[in-house]
């Protein structure tokens, strides 16, 4: 995850780089010894740790006037008790199908019937490891029994990933960048952020451009 947050006592925005890392051992020597010149998409290798938990951790410590607690109860309860899912969602988790049946995650990812999700669809998967987080902060995340699946999971299927990466990540704060769009400023989190990418596209002429922004004219919005 990544977040710009604007303090309006300071006038600041600050930039928080809340994404995970790949595994310790995963070196670039390791890659091409592997016979990869660039990251395979379907591999165990491109999974990092992940990094949202601890991100939402050190936001709210930083900015926040609630406790993790209860930020995340209402994204428990929709994942323990069910949730409608929309057709187009649901469309999208079938075209990953073969990638969840090779990972077995369907406690994550069950399978989508059209003709029954409209009732409701619960997670409990996800339901068990965001209670961890409501219940020990980012540690409950990070340590025990998820910690553990987490890694058996990768490693099984081939991966370095530790308890030790786990254990070890941290969120970073990282000095914003300011790249200009005629007279108007773009904030963004620098890379590995997206800020760079989505700067490329909205100076495209074929993007819409806003309004407010002087000497900008609009084009049509692909």
């Amino acid at each position: 995850m990544f977040a710009l947050t604007f303090d309006a006592k300071t006038k600041q925005v600050t930039a928080l780089n809340g994404s995970g890392r790949s595994p310790a051992a995963l070196t670039l020597k390791f890659m091409r010894d592997q016979g990869h010149s660039e990251m395979p998409l379907l591999s165990p290798h491109s999974i990092t740790v992940p990094g949202a938990g601890a991100g939402w951790e050190d936001l709210l410590k930083r900015h926040g006037t609630m406790t993790l607690a209860d930020v995340l109860q209402d994204a428990i309860h929709y994942a323990r008790d069910g949730f409608p899912v929309h057709p187009i969602y649901g469309a999208a988790w079938l075209r990953y199908e073969e990638i969840h049946e090779r990972c077995r995650s369907r406690r994550l990812h069950p399978r989508w019937t059209p003709t029954a999700d409209w009732a409701g669809r619960s997670l409990p998967g996800l339901a068990e490891a965001l209670q961890a987080i409501a219940d020990g902060g980012s540690a409950g995340f990070y340590s025990g029994k998820i910690a553990e699946a987490i890694v058996k999971a990768v490693q099984k299927r081939g991966g370095l990933m530790t308890m030790d990466d786990l254990q070890n990540h941290r969120s970073t704060w990282e000095t914003r960048s300011r790249p200009s769009i005629a007279a108007c400023a773009s904030t963004n989190v620098r890379p590995m952020g997206k800020g760079s990418p989505r700067f490329r596209r909205s100076t495209s002429p074929r993007r819409l451009i806003s309004p407010h922004c002087p000497g900008t004219r609009r084009s049509a919005c692909i």
